[in-house]
């Protein structure tokens, strides 16, 4: 669901995320497997044990379809959440800039042209920072 949204984590937090939690995603995942809707081959003899969902290729492309649409729904979603915070709180771009920097650990500098004209200016900074790889 990461995809779904504008996120400033690093590249491997979904993998920390596991690691820092590994014994409970391994006894959970049996548990939640035999709840899906559709067949799981589990090979046992693997380490980590491995899982393959059997779903249909119809089932499959619906369903990438599917996420394609949320991920775009999800990032515009994300730019609506941030203009509105611009726009209720005084000190709206500080704000944005102090989540940004709180999740990705970077320093996020506010032009002055920025501040005097942000709805003119914020728009390609917003860009620069997309492009140095601050949020995804």
């Amino acid at each position: 669901s990461y995809h779904a949204e504008l996120r400033v984590e690093k590249a491997g937090r979904t993998t920390s995320i596991y690691e820092n939690a590994e014994e409970y995603y391994e006894r959970i995942t049996p548990i939640a497997v035999k709840k899906l809707p559709y067949p799981v081959h589990i090979f046992p003899d693997e380490q980590p044990v491995r899982y393959q969902a059997l779903i249909s290729r119809p089932a499959r492309f619906l369903n990438h379809a599917g996420w394609l649409v949320r991920k775009v729904q999800g990032k515009l979603l994300s730019v609506l959440r941030l203009l509105k915070a611009f726009f209720t709180f005084q000190g709206g771009l500080d704000y944005i800039a102090w989540k940004l920097e709180r999740h990705s650990g970077e320093k996020i500098d506010i032009p002055e042209r920025v501040r005097r004209y942000p709805l003119i200016f914020a728009w390609g900074h917003f860009w620069r920072i997309y492009r140095r790889g601050i949020f995804r």
